[in-house]
């Protein structure tokens, strides 16, 4: 009897210390809620020793002070971080953008680096910030890589160029993110009236399908299709609502940080992309290969244009390239070309309706567009990155090579010299040197040793040649033709024009001359030159961003040239030669 009531009061006092603890928990819960309202309207007035307390009592969505041990902490309060801004185009949008870093207040030790990516307006240098010059244009990864290789930082801040901050940016920003160690940091951003969605879901194929289909057009916005084109909307509008950081697959690199030496560990960006997917490309091999998690920080809030001064057209096209490259290298290109073809496919009947109803809209001329940037990116989804590089277009032959006094061209065609070569064939101080068996003629074995004496003879001189990949009109056929293969891709290379090339680029090396010029012949000229591996191998070329292909506008049409630059490496850190 007694044993069985005191395993009663036992019970009772069991279940009312339970509820003892319950309550605890309910006040520590209370406490917390409170807390996090009180950072959210006190701001950055809190202490960062503060903010570890509050963000401790937070849960489990927020650092601890044992993760912070285990992933890293800052090396100093205030940690080394180098700002690397590319540059590309006006010079007065990036100018603002290194004044704003310049007013920084609160924090000392950063530096910042603007990465000029060969700019038709060149960044000027100035005291406070340094300029790294790239030879191409090679796209936002690549300019990204060109100035974090100068980086002394222990991390790196990418920050895009058309964006707005405030002058205590760094600080808050910084102190943001120093709880979570070794860890990919992301602002918030604000584009016009509304928040950019900088947090994002791992890519997948339907995500991009759904963003092309042109009746989804009305629903942009609402978060269940915003959501399914992988933007992590939950995880945003969580964050927004506690103050809080929170871990996401990978977050926008409009502005995004990251460790330097973990950067440079797995290789940087994949210049292969030439624009768009390169930042959630270079986000999951970090995470991969280096566990580093990516944090949206809700707390601090920048501005952003977006935009910039290119096309619609242009902007799709990049967009489109980047995803097949993406697919192409993490699974799912195929999924991703069938669901774009049979989206495009269901866009026309859309727009058909549309216009059967009134709408000012060209169905087969839509489908056509669409169709040709599907293709542009299935066909070049496994290209170089330089190869992804736009054309630079040139309105005046003399814009070419401007600074030439001395041009030798090599025409393959006896009696046709000027067919292909003539924005150059017309200069002054050019000469022509055909190849053939006539006999005013320079005879294939012997016309490398010929080039060598006169670029020897010449050395401000300049050598053009037939880019090697011609196709016969016997064996021609329409380059432009989609196909869903890789054989779209092989054209007939003529061995004569190769064999002359690669001789005189060979025997070339060796006197190592500033530029020599290849020009495309003339089936390639409405179409995508596939030969670009073949000459950087041709060329001797130990890195293909001293390659640049040049549109220059002749008569009625526009002549094709490939620039093979020779830098030198304490210039730029590459050599062509």
């Amino acid at each position: 009897m007694r044993d069985s009531q005191a395993s009663g009061l036992t019970d009772i006092g069991s279940e009312r210390i339970g509820d003892a603890v319950r309550d605890v928990v309910r006040a520590v819960r209370t406490f917390a809620e409170r807390a996090r309202h009180e950072v959210m309207s006190r701001g950055s007035q809190l202490l960062p020793s503060d903010r570890g307390l509050v963000q401790r009592a937070t849960g489990d969505d927020h650092p601890s002070a044992a993760s912070r041990t285990v992933e890293g902490t800052w090396s100093t309060d205030s940690p080394a971080v180098s700002v690397v801004v590319p540059h590309y185009g006006e010079v007065e949008p990036t100018m603002s953008v290194v004044r704003d870093l310049m007013a920084q207040e609160g924090v000392d030790s950063f530096e910042i680096i603007v990465s000029d990516d060969c700019s038709p307006q060149t960044f000027p240098e100035g005291e406070g910030w340094k300029v790294v010059h790239s030879a191409a244009n090679g796209g936002y990864g690549a300019a990204c890589n060109r100035g974090a290789a100068a980086a002394t930082g222990e991390y790196v801040l990418f920050l895009n160029s058309d964006v707005t901050i405030g002058y205590d940016f760094l600080r808050r920003f910084l102190e943001a993110a120093k709880p979570w160690g070794r860890a990919i940091t992301a602002p918030a951003v604000r584009q016009g009236d509304h928040p950019a969605p900088v947090a994002r879901f791992w890519g997948k194929p339907h995500q991009y399908i759904v963003n092309w289909a042109t009746p989804g057009v009305r629903f942009h916005g609402q978060e269940w299709f915003d959501r399914l084109q992988g933007q992590d909307v939950t995880s945003m509008n969580r964050a927004m609502e506690s103050g809080f950081g929170v871990v996401v697959d990978w977050v926008s690199g409009i502005a995004h940080m990251m460790p330097l030496e973990d950067f440079r560990a797995v290789g940087g960006f994949d210049e292969d992309y030439f624009m768009y997917c390169e930042e959630m490309d270079l986000h999951r091999r970090l995470h991969g290969e280096r566990g580093l998690k990516a944090v949206y920080l809700p707390q601090v809030e920048i501005g952003h244009v977006g935009g910039g001064s290119s096309s619609a057209e242009r902007v799709r096209s990049w967009n489109v390239d980047g995803q097949f490259r993406f697919f192409d290298k993490w699974g799912g290109a195929r999924r991703f070309l069938v669901g774009m073809v049979a989206t495009s496919v269901l866009n026309a009947g859309w727009n058909t309706f549309k216009k059967a109803r009134g709408a000012d809209v060209a169905p087969a001329g839509t489908l056509a567009d669409e169709w040709s940037t599907i293709m542009h990116g299935w066909r070049h989804r496994k290209d170089s990155g330089a190869q992804r590089r736009p054309v630079r277009s040139l309105s005046r032959p003399e814009d070419l090579l401007p600074d030439c006094r001395s041009l030798l061209i090599v025409e393959m065609r006896a009696g046709d010299a000027n067919r292909d070569a003539s924005a150059l064939a017309g200069r002054d101080g050019a000469q022509v040197w055909t190849v053939g068996v006539g006999p005013n003629d320079h005879r294939p074995e012997s016309l490398a040793h010929e080039v060598f004496t006169w670029q020897d003879a010449h050395p401000d001189g300049v050598v053009v040649l037939p880019a090697g990949a011609g196709v016969r009109p016997d064996k021609g056929r329409d380059l432009r033709c989609p196909r869903f293969s890789e054989k779209s891709r092989l054209v007939t290379v003529d061995p004569d024009h190769a064999a002359v090339r690669d001789a005189v680029l060979t025997v070339l090396s060796h006197l190592r001359p500033s530029v020599v010029v290849l020009y495309e012949e003339t089936p390639f000229r409405q179409s995508d030159h596939p030969e670009w591996r073949t000459i950087v191998h041709a060329s001797s070329c130990a890195d293909d961003r001293g390659i640049v292909r040049c549109a220059v506008t002749c008569g009625n049409s526009d002549e094709l040239y490939w620039l093979l630059t020779s830098t030198d490496a304490d210039d730029s850190g590459h050599r062509l030669w």
